[in-house]
Order: C-alpha cells, then structure tokens, then sequence
C-alpha cells in the first residue's frame, strides 16, 4: 500500500512529465498510443520504479495498464538513456527523450529530496479513533520544543 508521500509523488510526476512532453495529464490516462504520451508515461514508471516502493501492479494500474508493459516500458526506459557505443561523441539513443527525463528527474528531485533537515518546533498528542477514516480527533497536548 503506497503511503501519503508515495501518492503525492505520483501525483507530481504526472504533472511534470506531462507538461514536459506537452501533453494534458488527463491523456495518460487514455487508451492513446501517441508517442508524446506513451514516452510521457514510460518516464512516470521510470522515475516512480526508482523513487518508490511502488509494485509494478500498481504502476501500470496507474494508466489502466498490465505490469508487463510497465516492464516493457521500463526496459525501453532503459534503452533511450543510454549512451551510443559506437559514437565519437557522447551521445544517447535517445537523445530527446533522455533530456526530457532527466529535466522532470532534477524537477521532482528538488522538490522531494531536499537534504535540510525539518526543524520541528511543536510536538502535537492528537486522540483519534484510527485508519482508515480519521474521522474523530482531538488534540491531547501542544508542547513547544
């Protein structure tokens, strides 16, 4: 089961992978086989397979999608960043495809892996009647650290 931050990254790299390859977001979703979208979600499952603990399932049933072509995708993925073997110059197989990724990856990055450590200033003892509705809750104490 994906947690909060899991979802919330997910939900991001939708935004910015599909305003990176100028797509709407509510076309990812679609059965399309354009080729901005299909790279569009193959850049999705790539950074969510190495960011998350998502399960394959879940990462192709994101789009409506089997985990084989997640797997496929990923293995295509793999594919367009690398790096041309026979090439004088370092130049990968796909080489718009691999900016693309790697500007969405530097993108998300700042945003989810910020290196500063959370200064927390208060410790909260909150009663609630537990998951998964959260619906009740009281706070016990508010302590200032």
């Amino acid at each position: 089961m994906p947690n909060i931050y899991d979802k919330q990254i997910e939900k991001d790299a939708v935004m910015v992978y599909a305003e990176l390859n100028g797509v709407d977001w509510k076309e990812l979703y679609t059965k399309t086989r354009k080729r901005n979208v299909v790279e569009a979600r193959c850049q999705i499952w790539a950074y969510l397979r190495q960011n998350t603990n998502f399960r394959i399932s879940h990462l192709g049933g994101m789009f409506g999608r089997h985990h084989a072509t997640v797997i496929h995708q990923y293995d295509v993925h793999k594919k367009n960043m690398e790096f041309l073997k026979s090439s004088r110059v370092n130049a990968r197989v796909n080489e718009q495809y691999a900016t693309t990724y790697d500007q969405g990856r530097e993108t998300l990055d700042s945003i989810w892996k910020n290196d500063e450590p959370i200064a927390y200033t208060h410790r909260v003892v909150l009663l609630t009647n537990g998951s998964p509705n959260w619906t009740f809750h009281e706070i016990e104490t508010v302590e200032e650290l």
